[in-house]
Formats: C-alpha cells, structure tokens, sequence
C-alpha cells in the first residue's frame, strides 16, 4: 500500500516497491518524487531530489593478496555511478573491480539533476609483500644421536607470517606435523632435528596470511652418509719417506673401514 498526496508525492509505503532494475534498491525518503507507469506501477527517482550513497560490498575482510569491491546504490533514472582509489581520477561504475593495494576506495553518485552523494572505505586487509624466501642451512650429523638440525629464517614487511614446515621430497603436509605457527609474525628463525636415510631431500616452507608460500631446498644426501670414509694424509709434499694414510671416521664407534691401495700397475 502507498498512501499518495495530492502534489503526486509517495507520503509512506507499507511494502517494496517495483523498479525496472536487478540493481540492489534502498528505501528513498518520503520528499522522494513517484511516477506511474504505463502499467500503474509506482516508479521510483525519476525526478529524485537526492541522490542515495553508494555502498560498498568486500569479496573478504580476511588477509589476502586481492579484494573485489561491488558498489551498491538504487535505481534512480540517469544516476551515473563512479569510483577512485587513493585520489585517482574518477571511473565510471559498470561491474565490481579488483583491489590489490591498501588505501580509500571513493565512490560517487551523480544524479541527473546534478546532486552529489559521495561515500568513502578504506581497504587495509591487502598483503602487500610476501616472506622473504626462506634461508636454509643443516648442521652436521651429530654421532650420538644420528640427526641433523635444518634451520630456516625468513622475514615479512607486513609481519604476516603465519607458519612454516619441512617436509621430504617436496610433499608438503604429507611428510611432515603441518604448519606450526609463528610468534611473532614479523620474522622466522626455526629450526627441527631430522633423523633419515642418504635419499631425501627436505624443503623448508614458510607461508603468509595471505596463503603466498616460499620454500628453498636443502638436499641432505651427504649428510646423512656417516659411513662414507675420510682419507687424511700426515704430509702432502713430495718426499722419499714413507707417508702414513689414516681411513675413517674416529668418531663413530662400532665402524670397521677397509682400504685397498691402486699403485698404478
């Protein structure tokens, strides 16, 4: 029901009221001008004294590395729609549009008598820099225990961070606990003790709350090899003396090494 005046103007209505348009619609104000149709159908801003502020509708509020913004307003005859960002010069309104940076999105509504609506958001969920790729060293094969340590650090402009991992072979998740998390956010120094064969190859991950992912590879085939044998020599100048060639590796107990001696014939 709409409870019309005598000057043609829609005083209240008690229901939606029917627009020739998909656009998302808001209620307009009671000084509003209405108009029949053809079909005897209240036709919304055709004359409007005032133009509606636009609205603003995120794909996500949560980190990431883009946001496309969709720009609501009503239907109002000859309303011209548009936005900037940061100050840029202003672009006509025609689908929503991609963010990739922080800053103001400004978007504007003009009417076709020339009212001016203007309505203003501020991004500030854009990762603007991904971690650093991850630097990666492995400490020596400790005798006693037959580990390794791999160490991993990394940093983050937006200190967003948000976990790292190792993993055999490349298969992330698969051969490793997952990601552990990272406090703070703004840099990584971790590190984990590894104990396996000569055959892997550990990647070090560290990813971002935007879900950007760095990795860098430590292959760890020769440091997991204590039975490879040193050879040492007492003296390494030309000599007519005998030279004392020492096979092995002291340090590991339990560990017989054997020798054979090519002498060129």
């Amino acid at each position: 029901m709409y409870n019309v005046q005598s000057d043609g103007k829609i005083a209240s209505a008690e229901h939606s009221v029917k627009t020739k348009s998909i656009r998302p619609v808001v209620a307009l104000p009671s000084s509003t001008v209405g108009q029949k149709n053809t079909e005897g159908v209240w036709q919304l801003g055709t004359s409007a004294s005032e133009a509606i502020k636009p609205t603003f509708h995120l794909s996500t509020t949560a980190w990431t590395d883009s946001v496309t913004v969709t720009l609501g307003f009503p239907y109002l005859d000859g309303l011209k729609v548009e936005y900037s960002f940061d100050g840029d010069d202003y672009s006509t309104y025609t689908k929503p549009f991609e963010v990739t940076l922080n800053g103001e999105i400004y978007a504007k509504t003009t009417t076709k008598e020339g009212k001016i609506m203007v309505a203003t958001m501020e991004i500030t969920n854009i990762d603007e820099h991904e971690p650093t790729e991850p630097i990666v060293t492995a400490s020596e094969l400790s005798t006693s225990t037959g580990k390794i340590t791999i160490r991993g650090t990394s940093t983050d402009a937006d200190e967003n961070i948000e976990g790292w991992q190792i993993s055999k072979n490349g298969d992330l998740n698969i051969n490793s606990h997952g990601w552990k998390p990272v406090d703070p956010t703004g840099s990584l120094d971790q590190s984990e003790e590894i104990i396996d064969d000569s055959e892997t190859t550990y990647y070090f991950y560290v990813k971002d709350k935007a879900g950007v992912m760095k990795k860098d590879v430590q292959i760890t085939s020769e440091l997991f090899d204590p039975m490879k044998p040193t050879i040492q020599s007492e003296n390494t100048e030309w000599t007519s003396q005998e030279v004392t060639i020492t096979v092995g590796n002291n340090t590991i107990p339990g560990v017989t090494y054997q020798y054979t001696i090519d002498d060129g014939s």
